[in-house]
């Protein structure tokens, strides 16, 4: 299971070394598998439980880096793609002159530019779109990892409610303690009610990521249809 954590670690150093948004699907991909995370919700050591609370905590500070990462990438995008808005601008006046002045040839030349343009805008626009998914599944995968550390919080709660009634069940049982037995016993079947909604939580936070993921992934496939048009126009 922590085995997991370790790859995840691993890749999110790699990515932050390197560009991280655009090794952010690829991160995703290393999270702990639906098997593993159901392993979560049954009985395990303290130990594990801490360990998986800080990989959640790791988890969302990882993922508000490439939040805000992927929020810088796309204002710097729009910058790129106001800039070639203005200099289509300026080549359709130029072939509005040339048109005017009965330039065939220099029109022509200036219409190969424009469509030029024109096909690199779209790719900047394509690229902002990714982007901004990166931003929001980062956002889902920050969410994520809140979410399961809160699941893990009240089950830390739980396993020690559990603790202090195994030791007031301990020896023999005197009439005046059994009130309290009997309080505990209610508290930690409504404690045990809140963990399982928590992770309940925690499993559609996941779909949402997952969801995200998918369309970070579609995005990458329009941006890379808008590469080859450019490529093939040159």
């Amino acid at each position: 299971m922590l085995a997991s954590f370790a790859i995840a670690s691993l890749f999110f150093g790699i990515a932050i070394a390197g560009d991280p948004v655009a090794h952010l699907v690829d991160i995703v991909l290393q999270r702990v598998p639906a098997d593993q995370i159901l392993e979560v919700t049954t009985a395990r050591s303290e130990d594990d439980t801490d360990k998986w609370t800080d990989y959640a905590r790791q988890a969302k500070l990882v993922a508000q880096s490439y939040e805000e990462q992927a929020k810088e990438y796309k204002k710097l995008l729009e910058s790129e793609i106001d800039l070639k808005k203005s200099e289509i601008d300026v080549i359709k006046d130029e072939i509005k002159v040339a048109d005017d002045a009965k330039q065939e040839d220099k029109k022509q030349e200036l219409e190969t530019q424009k469509k030029a343009q024109e096909l690199d805008l779209k790719r900047l626009e394509r690229r902002k779109e990714m982007r901004d998914k990166e931003a929001k599944l980062a956002k889902a995968m920050r969410d994520e990892a809140d979410a399961l550390k809160r699941a893990l919080d009240k089950d830390r709660e739980m396993s020690k409610m559990k603790r202090e009634l195994a030791n007031n069940e301990k020896g023999e049982i005197e009439l005046s303690d059994v009130e309290k037995i009997v309080k505990q016993r209610r508290e930690i079947a409504e404690k045990k009610r809140g963990v399982l909604n928590s992770f309940k939580d925690h499993a559609r936070k996941k779909e949402e990521a997952a969801k995200l993921q998918r369309e970070v992934l579609d995005r990458r496939m329009k941006l890379l249809d808008a590469q080859r048009l450019v490529e093939a126009a040159q």
